[in-house]
């Protein structure tokens, strides 16, 4: 008896030569890959599509700088909860502003110290309060100019 030399089994999975790859299956994953990302390029527009638009009518949105919160003392011992915007005149004074804002507080509590509640009753209250916030803007950052001084709250207790 002759014994027969040992063969190598054959793979389980052989590997696919190039007359055996499906080229319909790379198809479909390349297709689907552009799909995919066609979907997330239009709902990139779907979303920022409003505000280009409005962009467009109305410029850019203007360089607010908000300050803190504030609590101040009036003359009569009142107290004035103020929450302020200041549009700047330039978009590259936003970063002085923010970085001062403490400081234009605290001139701001100044100038506020002087009024009496009075002063701030209807619509020369508002204007005083603002005129406030400009001088203290613009005196602690010279060379600013300050477009538009926006009261958002402003309550006399």
């Amino acid at each position: 008896m002759m014994r027969q030399p040992m063969r190598a089994a054959p793979p389980l999975h052989p590997l696919p030569t190039s007359e055996h790859r499906d080229p319909v299956g790379f198809l479909v994953i390349v297709f689907s890959v552009l799909l995919a990302l066609t979907l997330l390029g239009g709902g990139y527009v779907a979303w920022h599509a409003p505000r280009w638009a409005v962009e467009a009518r109305m410029g850019p949105a203007p360089p607010y700088a908000l300050l803190p919160d504030m609590s101040l003392t009036l003359g009569e011992g009142r107290v004035v909860d103020l929450r302020v915007r200041v549009e700047m005149a330039k978009r590259s004074d936003l970063p002085a502003v923010n970085a001062r804002a403490d400081r234009i507080a605290d001139r701001l509590v100044d100038r506020m110290a002087e009024l009496e509640p009075a002063d701030l009753q209807g619509v020369e209250g508002a204007g005083r309060v603002k005129r406030a916030v400009e001088a203290a803007v613009e005196r602690e950052l010279r060379g600013t100019t300050v477009r538009k001084v926006l009261v958002d709250v402003m309550i006399v207790r």
